[in-house]
């Protein structure tokens, strides 16, 4: 983004064809004159942030581009070119008016309006736009610097006028330029760069930190907020032994951070904005990570957020995912500001490293608060060579790929991608959280401490089922990594130790071990035995999110966790998207066996008790609706060829044969009779997809279902559940 943008109509500088004693293209020879002497007073040569000057001919009626609009909202000052043109083009007027906005909306900014006359105004036509008496009266009746270069110095040939004012003018932008990217005074010079000295073992509040920052904070060069980062090990941080050659290679994690900073010294000076460089005790291989080093960077993050107006993490690439993930959960009822994992795959010190661009440009997306920084994403990311990923919907790709080590396969594109030196968030992908708008909100939950143990079953054939038997004993949770959309064995012997599991009090989740795709109750019967047992689907996460958000809500209710109300509760968590790590959230209601229905017996129905649905949303938000039919017995009536059912939403106010065009019909379906069975009963499951009945019928009320058999031959059922998945478009009400 550039410093100073040309507000100007382009007719203004054409070449003249019939004043031959003025000059040609004004507008571009003062942008010449204006660089050649901002140069030689800055010691510039490499000006090509300086200023902004679109030469596309825009007629009246064209909106002004998205790019204008991004160089307005962040240049330093604009310089407006007026003319009797240039109050008859309404495109110049957008621009001024754009720049306006955002100079009040944006104050700490301190944006400048320098107005430079191009040919004399003396009257316009201020009906022609909304404020057009505001627009000719702030340029061309202003005072001072604002009218110190006039139409004659523009337009003479001799140009010693001309240089003068604008030597002048240079001078005054260079201390804007200065106040707005927040260089404090006479510390131009000074670093932006803060090594701590005392490594972190789970607080930044202890004396000599808390010392260190107090007297060293003032000397540094900017007067926003700093950006944090914490080296924690990893590839990145990886040293050269002294004693290897060049066929043997051995590496050492770097002890102190302080060897991370040395070698990027340079570049990290010329970023606008201060940084303060901790390190963790102990640095560590990320293959090592422990629940309590989560719990730890959580602490601190938690400790502050009021203190950085971002986060940078540097860490190894093996656990990187776990760690994004657990922290996406850990800080989600209070992050405001960005939290960044970055790594490489090749030593920082080594040729050919990805380590300084991952490091320079993680820092640079968590400085949103610095001059012309990113847009804000306050979420726990990953940063990995050109692209910004959702923590908790990343995974790793290659086991080594400098390039592409990382994607996130169901979400349709990254946050942000980095093209051109700028970071392009894509807004609509941003989550929006409770916390933004309720940080001060005193009855918000402390940092959950983690403690439960869990555990990942891969589904594999010929399992030994015996051995799962005693390993599987004394866990909280377990995780299944199913079958393509989340299929397992139905045989009898493993299904019977996922009820044993089950009845224990352990939450058991399905993921599937495709990278893409999402466990479907929908697609196959072998899936939906799992969910009669009692399985909860883990949607379309990643096995990292599902593992660490699992941890999160068992940790969350440490006590008396296997009573069956507090197993209900953690499940019903575990379904919702909390912090974007899932592309819908699954809302389970268990409406019952049918003995739990009533018995109409004037029109035939059973009815169920009223359905509370706790949850508000927009009823476009519903992407599907399943009902779950479990273990209906039918009483066999030889005689019909099928029987066919209906189910209703609501009660009924007709009978059954005259209610299969209601309107209110959320789903009918037959079963064939087995005439050559010796048995009277037939048993049989049912998954119904009713989701656009359902989206039309459900008014956020409560309800109730109706369910009958069109020949009234005798059925009862196990259980009834709607399965409703909603996406998250809005927050909830605060």
């Amino acid at each position: 983004m550039k410093e100073i943008f040309f507000n100007y109509a382009r007719f203004d500088n054409n070449k003249s064809e019939v004043i031959t004693n003025e000059a040609d293209q004004i507008i571009t020879r003062f942008k010449i004159i204006f660089e050649e002497i901002y140069g030689r007073i800055n010691g510039a040569e490499n000006l090509s942030d300086l200023i902004f000057m679109d030469i596309t001919d825009l007629e009246d009626g064209q909106m002004i581009t998205s790019s204008i609009i991004d160089e307005i909202k962040h240049c330093s000052a604009m310089f407006s070119f007026f003319s009797p043109t240039y109050f008859q083009r309404e495109f110049c007027y957008e621009e001024w008016k754009t720049f306006n906005s955002y100079k009040e909306k944006h104050r700490q900014k301190r944006k400048i309006l320098i107005p430079i006359e191009v040919s004399p105004v003396s009257e316009i036509n201020e009906n022609a736009f909304p404020e057009g008496k505001k627009w000719f009266e702030e340029l061309v009746t202003a005072n001072g610097l604002h009218r110190n270069i006039t139409a004659f110095d523009m337009r003479d040939k001799d140009t010693d006028n001309l240089c003068k004012k604008i030597e002048k003018l240079v001078k005054n932008i260079n201390n804007q330029i200065r106040i707005n990217k927040g260089i404090l005074e006479n510390k131009e010079f000074s670093s932006n760069i803060l090594i701590i000295e005392k490594k972190l073992k789970g607080s930044i509040e202890v004396p000599e930190i808390k010392k260190q920052i107090a007297e060293e904070s003032s000397k540094l060069k900017y007067n926003s907020k700093p950006v944090c980062i914490i080296y924690t090990g990893g590839t990145i941080g990886m040293i050269k032994d002294g004693a290897s050659d060049d066929l043997h290679a051995d590496y050492l994690i770097a002890e102190h951070v302080n060897d991370i900073v040395t070698p990027l010294r340079t570049k990290l000076s010329s970023l606008p904005f201060n940084m303060h460089f901790f390190g963790m005790e102990p640095t560590i291989d990320s293959s090592n990570i422990k629940i309590q080093d989560w719990y730890k960077l959580g602490k601190i993050i938690e400790e502050q957020i009021q203190n950085y107006q971002g986060f940078v993490i540097l860490h190894g690439t093996n656990t990187l995912a776990y760690s994004s993930s657990m922290l996406s959960f850990l800080l989600n009822d209070f992050l405001t500001v960005p939290v960044i994992f970055t790594g490489s795959e090749v030593p920082l010190t080594m040729p050919n490293s990805d380590a300084e661009h991952n490091i320079l440009n993680a820092i640079r997306a968590a400085a949103h608060d610095s001059h012309n920084g990113p847009m804000l994403v306050p979420e726990v990311t990953v940063f990995w060579n050109t692209k910004l990923f959702r923590g908790n919907r990343v995974t790793k790709k290659y086991a080594s790929d400098r390039t592409n080590s990382f994607h996130s396969p169901n979400m349709p594109r990254p946050i942000g991608t980095l093209s051109q030196d700028k970071l392009n968030v894509d807004s609509s992908l941003v989550y929006r959280r409770r916390s933004l708008y309720a940080y001060e909100n005193s009855r918000r939950d402390s940092l959950v401490k983690l403690d439960a143990k869990i555990s990942i079953l891969l589904i594999h054939p010929e399992m030994d089922i015996n051995f799962l038997k005693a390993s599987e004993k004394d866990v909280d949770g377990l995780i299944l990594l199913s079958y393509g959309p989340g299929n397992s064995p139905d045989h009898k012997e493993f299904t019977q130790l996922i009820k044993e599991i089950l009845e224990r009090g352990t939450i058991v989740v399905n993921v599937t071990q495709c990278p893409y795709g999402k466990v479907e109750l929908k697609l196959f019967e072998t899936s939906a035995v799992l969910f009669d047992l009692g399985v909860i689907d883990a949607g379309d996460m990643t096995l990292e999110a599902a593992y660490c958000k699992l941890l999160w809500a068992l940790s969350k209710k440490k006590d008396n966790r296997k009573l069956n109300r507090t197993i209900e509760s953690i499940k019903n968590n575990f379904q919702r998207n909390v912090a974007g790590e899932m592309s819908v959230s699954i809302h389970t209601l268990k409406i019952g066996s049918s003995d739990k229905f009533h018995k109409n017996e004037e029109i035939q129905w059973l009815i169920s008790d009223t359905v509370i649905f706790e949850k508000k949303f927009n009823p476009y938000d519903i992407v599907d609706v399943f009902l779950r039919i479990e273990h209906i017995e039918l009483e066999v009536n030889k005689e019909l060829d099928e029987e066919k059912f209906l189910v209703l939403f609501g009660a009924p106010d007709k009978i059954p044969k005259d209610s299969t065009k209601s309107s209110k019909l959320l789903a009918s379906f037959k079963k064939r009779i087995e005439k050559n069975s010796y048995d009277d009963k037939q048993i049989f499951n049912k998954n119904l997809e009713v989701t656009h009945i359902f989206r039309k019928c459900f008014r956020n009320e409560d309800f109730e279902l109706s369910f009958c058999n069109l020949s009234e031959s005798d059925f009862c059922f196990n259980s009834l559940q709607l399965i409703v998945y909603t996406r998250e478009s809005i927050i909830d009400n605060i």
